[in-house]
């Protein structure tokens, strides 16, 4: 009989996982708002993963307590080979599998009442992971779309302006939670667009450096900036009817 070689992350992603939910248990012990968040991150990452999967690449799972969870592609040379139509699909898997959950916890709110405080708990935890996913900030997904698509881009106003596009949303949610606070001042506008301005030259920069795959044709670039949009811009609606309605 064979058996299968153990390897660290055989060991990494179980621990990693009972630390990540005991810290749950930690943060706040409502059985809904636990089952919600283990749903939502576990369901996040399969979709990272089954798009890697389905380019023909492995990939391990791990979690960090007390901020999420990601994966990592066994062999980072051949994902960097992959196309960036590949590469961008398999970041906004995440976030595209999170806006179906908000939009399940919402169901289950409004036609599901015995379900409703879960689905409350689940449309709220998913709508931050939308949000937050989708920043253009080089650890989060928004990120990885961002320069695959600004370095498929032959013109360089393009580029920048799609620096300056990409990290519109980042502006938009900083502003709404600004004025959530109260209204918003002189002094909180200059951090804002301070942020706005840091956030598009950091992407436009690191942008340079994507790797040398093959680029997005005109076609693909459109479909992935309509992706990235239409999942923003819902994330941002519901966002600010969650914080002023």
């Amino acid at each position: 009989m064979k058996y299968r070689r153990l390897n660290k992350w055989h060991f990494i992603t179980p621990i990693s996982l009972i630390l990540f939910v005991a810290a749950l248990f930690f943060i706040k012990s409502d059985p809904n708002f636990i089952v919600a968040i283990i749903i939502s991150v576990s369901l996040h990452e399969a979709a990272h993963g089954l798009l890697i999967t389905m380019s023909g690449l492995k990939f391990n799972t791990f979690f960090v307590p007390f901020l999420g969870a990601g994966v990592i592609p066994s062999e980072t040379s051949k994902y960097l080979s992959l196309s960036k139509l590949n590469r961008a699909l398999i970041a906004i898997a995440g976030p595209f599998v999170n806006l179906i959950l908000f939009f399940v916890g919402l169901a289950l709110v409004w036609y599901v009442p015995g379900y409703s405080i879960f689905g409350m708990q689940l449309a709220n935890i998913n709508l931050a992971l939308v949000v937050i996913n989708m920043t253009p900030f080089v650890i989060f997904d928004g990120f990885k779309i961002a320069s695959t698509v600004i370095h498929s881009l032959n013109n360089i106003w393009l580029k920048v302006t799609a620096s300056f596009y990409f990290s519109f949303f980042t502006f938009l949610g900083l502003f709404f939670l600004f004025q959530k606070n109260g209204s918003v001042t002189g002094k909180d506008l200059i951090w804002i667009i301070s942020l706005y301005l840091v956030s598009a030259l950091a992407l436009y920069i690191f942008s340079i450096f994507e790797s040398e795959s093959k680029s997005m044709t005109k076609l693909e670039t459109l479909f992935i900036l309509i992706m990235f949009t239409f999942t923003s811009s819902i994330s941002m609606i519901w966002l600010y009817l969650t914080l002023f309605f």
